[in-house]
């Protein structure tokens, strides 16, 4: 599995999805269409169930018109591989026979992939009707995601958009690089405020107490108020800043994903630096 020139600090995304038409092919595309535009030279691999009837383990090129790969291809990308792997081991063993050269990015389209590439960004399109555990220590892939996004299939628009430059800022830039403090503290991205006082204080709420239902008891709003300060939050952002848990072992309760905990620690660290100090 070789490439020539990496970027800083990623070169790899992964992306993976709860179910089956969510939207990762969308969001592979757009994103390749993205740093194609950018003049950079992107791969794209495609995983799917190995099967009986389905053809050789390792097929090159876009395929047949109207596939997945043949989408990616139109999107720009210069190698487009389709994988029948059988197990993660099975996709390990297969990944380490691809030539990828000349790609400086490459998108691996499979959940699993996520195991393999530790530092590659890991995008997950979490669809909430699937009642599909997100990934992580306690879900499957054992890995967190750098991004969990709401379904793109279908998507165009602002919703697409969003998540794109989203993706791409951390896959070629780094965690927080687009994100900046502005002068009356907020966590703001290409001029769009993300997080301020309230929000940041909800986010730290839901942190302490496992639960939106305790952290709208701790901020003393109601849990329809907390509700739509989440909503409005993670529709600015474009992303999923928190998870919730339904009953079951365990119990349920509401967790920050990855991308919650990021811009709740910048909001924080611009507050030192401007003096404000962190919501209590």
């Amino acid at each position: 599995m070789q490439q020539s020139g990496p970027m800083s600090p990623h070169s790899a995304l992964v992306i993976g999805g709860s179910a089956r038409g969510v939207g990762r092919t969308t969001l592979g595309c757009a994103v390749t269409r993205e740093l194609v535009g950018s003049g950079l030279r992107v791969a794209a691999v495609k995983a799917t169930p190995i099967r009986d009837h389905d053809g050789p383990e390792i097929e090159e090129g876009p395929g047949r018109e109207g596939s997945d790969t043949w989408r990616y291809s139109l999107a720009g990308a210069s190698t487009v591989v389709l994988l029948r792997a059988a197990g993660t081991m099975d996709l390990r063993r297969l990944a380490g026979d691809l030539e990828l050269s000349p790609a400086q990015i490459v998108i691996w389209e499979s959940s699993r992939a996520s195991v393999l590439m530790p530092s590659a960004v890991f995008a997950y399109i979490l669809d909430p009707l699937t009642r599909a555990r997100p990934p992580g220590p306690d879900g499957p892939y054992e890995r967190i995601a750098d991004l969990v996004l709401p379904p793109l299939a279908g998507s165009r628009g602002e919703q697409l958009g969003l998540a794109v430059r989203l993706t791409t800022d951390l896959l070629l830039q780094g965690a927080e690089s687009s994100f900046r403090i502005t002068t009356r503290h907020w966590v703001s991205r290409n001029g769009r405020r993300l997080i301020g006082e309230g929000r940041a204080g909800l986010l730290r709420a839901i942190e302490e107490t496992g639960s939106l239902s305790r952290a709208a008891g701790l901020l003393g709003i109601s849990y329809k108020r907390a509700w739509s300060l989440i909503s409005d939050a993670e529709r600015d952002t474009g992303a999923l800043l928190t998870l919730s848990r339904r009953g079951g072992r365990g119990g349920g309760g509401t967790s920050l994903t990855a991308l919650g905990k990021r811009l709740l620690a910048i909001y924080d660290e611009g507050g030192r630096a401007t003096g404000n100090g962190s919501t209590p």
